[in-house]
């Protein structure tokens, strides 16, 4: 997959033995992915893979039906609850949206503050501590 800087919202289906709730997640999916192009487009992609063998390998872990991934630093998302109706995807892929725009700023908030503690250390004249003599 190629780095499009988007989330990429993915439903795991067995195309050859599908179930009715892998085939529901991937309607799901579909019409959110429609009905909700103007929120969803700038920050998703979607589409499903047949089997789980890739995701698992990503992932080391067995995956429901819904992931998002982010391609561009190989992050992952599972929400914590099942994802039944589209209430619960829009809410689950909005908070990992939210939580995609917080980190860079937890990050500057972070390196400042770190930043700023150990100045006092980085003044600290190289070979003076524990040398006597």
């Amino acid at each position: 997959m190629g780095d499009t800087g988007k989330l990429v919202v993915l439903v795991v289906v067995e195309e050859k033995t599908p179930t009715k709730e892998s085939i529901r997640s991937k309607t799901m999916v579909k019409r959110v992915a429609t009905e909700y192009k103007d929120f969803c487009s700038k920050e998703f992609q979607f589409g499903h893979l047949d089997g789980n063998e890739y995701i698992n390998g990503l992932i080391m872990e067995e995956v429901s039906f819904i992931t998002v991934l982010n391609v561009s630093n190989d992050g992952y998302f599972l929400s914590p609850n099942k994802v039944e109706t589209k209430d619960q995807l829009l809410k689950f892929i909005d908070g990992e949206l939210k939580v995609r725009i917080k980190a860079p700023l937890l990050g500057i908030f972070l390196v400042f503050v770190f930043g700023f503690l150990l100045r006092p250390v980085q003044d600290l004249p190289y070979g003076e501590i524990g040398n006597e003599g």
